[in-house]
């Protein structure tokens, strides 16, 4: 028997009245449930901070509400029941009523009661047109199954009845027919879990074209026992079917410009009527509708007038199942491939005949390094914003824009560009897509530019930039961060992983976020980084977008993963796509499509990847490999993949042998490239507070598995040794840093800054610098490693601004010691006291120290770059000429582990490098000690340091040849004895000639 559970929660005080919210449960839990309340009307001291609540309780709780609008939200621990729901005036309304899952509230108990019997959540699979699935053991003999559908949304169940659009509704019976654990196995790609976790199958008499109807209305599935009563009602969950019955392969959704005019296409399945609002101007009121006809859950319409740079809407009516109601939206489209400001409009947009820079379809890639296989690749990972936003040889218009990256004398660009001729391939840049949480009406924005009395009217400071402002603050101060935290959510700072709509360019990043600028802007930009010798890379964020994205608009639960409860998972952030909807992994594979093609782009990072399934990766390659120069402009088979495979997420625990985790992504043998944890955690340890340390002098004196674990990393963590996960080198992505996480410079100063001077600390990033860039597989690099950056101890500064995001291209500061890093990141919070020590005591790194160390990067991507020993391409290639020579020795002659040599061997097998016949690449990681390794093979050959580090304008490394006494090819080299000895803290590299 249904209940609910009636639990006056506080009361709201707004001086003369009280305010009661009351929450409806069927189960009975209200009290495991609490209210967060946030807005103008809730006084700050009542105001809760997410996830803060307050409980269901049955004292009341008296709140300050004054005049304005609030926000509510039901949640336990975060695991939502009721969305934010936005109370503007509550005229005399002295009661709320909250009903488990309903999305509005009610104003009298007997409305929130029939509300209460209404259907919100969908806790049964619709598998295909005749069957279903529900969580939980069902025989036909006890339980009997009854299926309701309503073209109005009207279906309610009260304790013995179902009420149909006012009518008991005796239903359409189906039957219990056992579980699903005698499918096939390509049955299980999709729904392992419905025979995993224990879920029973029902089947009807229902055949395809009742299905296609029925799609269309709210459907509900009641189960009685033997006495007829109701032990569970739920909605339904059409996903599944969906796809069986409305799967489109078409290459043409969203709106088309063609010589006949233009053409609008939207899947859209379940929607009752669609038509198309045509707005001639963005700002214009007035529009005019196109019908659109329905085609197999395609809408159509198409217009005689080539309608490029015009805007539309879409105007869709069906079922709402958060309201119970049938519901009219106007929407964007999901295959928007530009926008108006602030994505209120779609613009329809002519990519294959407009907005084309000039040069744009004949420009190739200044080639500064010939690029035959992935592992000839060099990644630097770069958002956007940054890049520029501090850049004074930039325009101001453009700063922090696509737009920079035309500026080709800035110092930004002549940066890039210095480190592209010393053998850097590709710049990953962070989501380029529209996003959801900046405003890109630059004159609603508040950023570090503006007027400090725009935050502070009141302050003797007010007419002083924000900038000047924290600028003047001590070093360790809280004050920076807290004045940060007042313009987050309103400046124009964020990295972009809450995607909106993913075909479109972000138009923040534009000069004009008003339609297409941000279309010829962002070409532009990869043709001026082209023709600087760098290819580009997008980061795309396909498994979440933001809460309120289109495409739960467009077709309701279908793009989001449901858990068996019917609740959206969220974990991931925030709430997970269903790659397994075979129209979800459509709408990935067209959008990395329209990007490559579009704009040119050689690569594409996945954001989460381990929340995508196989068969999504593998239609994407797929789709990418039509691409041809000839045809499109681009050779999709060259286009480079990877991402990033952690092991866990809602995918994982649904259908853990579709996850492209990292041996996900390995098993899929497609060169699919995935994140290197091992080799990150082997160089520079799992965590700030840890010692495993590969390049702390301390690290080693674990001999054994240390040293085994480095030496796996340095050979591509290839499955052929213990520990390994790849199967060829192209599919490790080395790195130690990323922009999520603290810098390098910040992890070391966390782990070591105390106790070590400055100069060991850029000699240790410098070593880190040198692992990643000779590993055998694809290097990858955080923008700003290369000039010491530091974001002041900031873990996450996803929304951090600013301030503790600079890039400085002028070498004068690498942002250290900025304020106490960002408290709403917990972590950062709880690393206070260690941080204020620090931003104390330790003084930023000279202008010397970071050119310096810029000098290094470039030498290890001239030394990568010399010969192809250092970009082996198979897993044999690596097996037969790579080895470790541990005849290591101090300076007593005891053996050291401090000093690691890998020798690449290239007589052996094939030649790689017509020029030498191999190489030895040594790390000492010793703080003091000149180590010595001992090889028959110097005695024999000639062996020369690398010319790369002969050459080098790195002061140490200059030094130290200098002072050798030798020719600066022949340093350290003791021929008669077979020895290199190799400096403290030191990386070298030699070539057997």
């Amino acid at each position: 028997m249904l209940t609910f559970l009636l639990i006056s929660l506080f009361t709201l005080s707004s001086f003369s009245k009280e305010i009661q919210i009351h929450y409806m449960r069927k189960d009975g839990k209200a009290s495991d449930f609490g209210v967060h309340v946030w807005g103008d009307a809730i006084s700050e001291k009542d105001r809760t901070v997410w996830p803060e609540t307050i409980g269901f309780k049955s004292e009341k709780v008296t709140l300050d509400l004054g005049d304005g609008e609030f926000y509510l939200m039901v949640h336990n621990n975060g695991q939502i029941d009721i969305n934010p729901i936005h109370i503007k005036d509550l005229g005399d309304t002295k009661d709320i009523y909250l009903v488990q899952g309903a999305s509005e509230y009610f104003d009298s108990y007997d409305k929130a009661l029939m509300a209460s019997q209404k259907i919100y959540d969908v806790q049964f699979r619709w598998i295909d047109h005749k069957t279903f699935g529900v969580l939980g053991h069902y025989d036909n003999q006890d339980y009997k199954a009854y299926l309701y559908h309503s073209e109005t949304g009207d279906i309610r169940v009260s304790d013995k009845d179902v009420i149909v659009d006012g009518q008991v509704d005796h239903g359409f019976e189906m039957s219990f027919s056992g579980d699903f654990r005698s499918e096939s196995e390509d049955f299980y790609k999709r729904f392992d879990y419905l025979r995993s976790h224990g879920f029973s199958k029902i089947t009807g008499d229902i055949n395809q074209e009742s299905a296609r109807n029925l799609s269309k209305d709210h459907i509900a599935i009641v189960i009685r026992n033997s006495q007829g009563e109701i032990v569970k009602s739920s909605g339904v969950h059409k996903a599944s079917v969906l796809d069986e019955l409305f799967y489109y392969n078409g290459d043409d959704l969203g709106s088309v410009v063609t010589k006949e005019g233009t053409q609008f296409k939207l899947w859209a399945p379940t929607a009752k009527n669609v038509s198309v609002r045509l707005y001639h101007e963005d700002g214009q009121e007035s529009f005019e509708t196109l019908i659109m006809n329905e085609e197999n859950g395609v809408y159509v319409a198409k217009s005689d007038q080539d309608l490029n740079g015009k805007f539309y809407l879409y105007e869709i009516t069906q079922f709402n199942r958060e309201s119970g109601k049938i519901e009219t939206h106007l929407v964007t489209d999901p295959y928007s491939l530009s926008l108006s400001t602030n994505s209120k409009k779609s613009q329809i947009v002519d990519l294959e005949n407009s907005y084309r820079p000039q040069g744009w379809d004949t420009h190739t890639v200044r080639e500064h390094h010939t690029l035959v296989h992935p592992t000839d690749m060099t990644i630097y990972e770069l958002h956007t914003r940054d890049f520029s936003i501090f850049d004074e040889t930039v325009p101001e218009k453009m700063r922090g824009t696509f737009a920079a990256f035309g500026q080709k004398s800035s110092n930004g660009m002549k940066h890039l560009s210095e480190l592209a001729k010393s053998g850097l391939t590709h710049i990953h840049l962070l989501p380029i897509n529209d996003m959801a949480s900046v405003n890109e009406n630059k004159d609603e924005r508040i950023d570090i530019f503006n007027k400090y009395g725009d935050i502070e009217p009141d302050s003797p400071d007010a007419e002083k930039t924000i900038l000047e402002v924290l600028e003047s603050l001590p070093k360790d101060s809280d004050k920076q961060q807290a004045i940060i935290a007042k313009i987050k959510d309103r400046d124009g700072f964020n990295w972009g992983y809450d995607p909106h709509h993913y075909m479109a360019p972000e138009g923040a990043y534009a000069t004009d976020s008003m339609g297409a600028a941000r279309v010829l802007e962002l070409r532009q930009a990869v043709q001026s980084l082209h023709e600087s010798g760098l290819r580009v890379i997008a980061d795309v964020v396909y498994n979440h977008t933001f809460d309120n994205t289109v495409l739960n608009r467009v077709v309701p639960d279908y793009f989001y993963r449901l858990d068996h409860f019917g609740n959206p998972t969220k974990d991931s952030c925030c709430v997970d796509t269903a790659s397994e909807n075979k129209m979800v992994e459509k709408l990935i594979s067209d959008s990395t499509y329209k990007w490559v093609k579009n704009y040119k782009l050689d690569g594409i990072r996945f954001d989460l990847m381990n929340f995508l399934t196989k068969d999504t990766m593998r239609e994407v390659r797929r789709k990418l490999d039509t691409l041809t120069l000839a045809k499109d402009g681009v050779d999709g088979k060259k286009i480079y993949l990877y991402g990033e495979g952690w092991d866990f997420g809602s995918l994982r625990w649904l259908l853990p042998s579709e996850t492209v985790h990292q041996w996900g992504a390995a098993s899929l043998k497609m060169g699919l490239g995935s994140f290197n944890s091992t080799f990150r955690d082997a160089i520079k340890g799992k965590g700030q507070n840890e010692r495993e340390l590969f390049i702390d002098d301390s690290y080693l004196t674990d001999k054994t598995h240390n040293r085994e674990t480095v030496k796996n990393a340095l050979r591509a963590t290839l499955n052929d040794w213990n520990g390994g996960i790849y199967n060829e080198p192209a599919e490790s992505i080395n790195y130690l840093t990323a922009h999520d996480k603290a810098t390098m410079f910040d992890h070391l100063m966390a782990k070591v800054g105390m106790w070590a001077p400055m100069e060991k600390v850029v000699q240790m990033q410098q070593m880190g610098i040198g692992f990643i860039s000779l590993a055998q597989g694809i290097p990858f690099f955080h923008a700003g490693v290369e000039i010491l950056r530091s974001k002041s101890g900031d873990e996450n500064s996803y929304n951090s601004g600013d301030w503790f995001n600079r890039l400085d291209f002028t070498y004068t500061t690498n942002n250290w010691a900025k304020g106490l890093p960002p408290a709403w990141q917990e972590e950062n919070l709880h690393a206070w006291p260690n941080w204020k020590e620090r931003l104390t005591r330790i003084p930023a790194p000279s202008k010397e120290q970071i050119m310096g160390n810029l000098e290094w990067f470039k030498t290890m991507l001239q030394t990568r770059k010399e010969s192809g020993l250092f970009r082996m391409q198979t897993k044999e290639q690596i097996a037969q000429k790579l080895s470790f020579n541990d005849n290591v020795r101090n300076q007593v002659g005891d053996f050291d582990p401090r000093l690691l040599v890998m020798k690449l061997d290239d007589r052996v097998g094939q030649r790689i490098d017509p020029d030498n016949k191999g190489a030895y690449i040594l790390f000492n990681t010793s703080w003091h000690d000149w180590l010595d390794f001992y090889d028959e093979d110097i005695k024999h050959n000639d062996i020369k340091l690398a010319n790369s580090l002969t050459q080098s304008q790195e002061p140490r490394l200059k030094r130290l040849l200098d002072q050798s006494g030798a020719k600066r090819d022949e340093a350290f080299v003791d021929k008669r004895a077979g020895k290199i000895s190799v400096p403290c803290m030191s990386l070298m590299v030699y070539f057997m000639k």
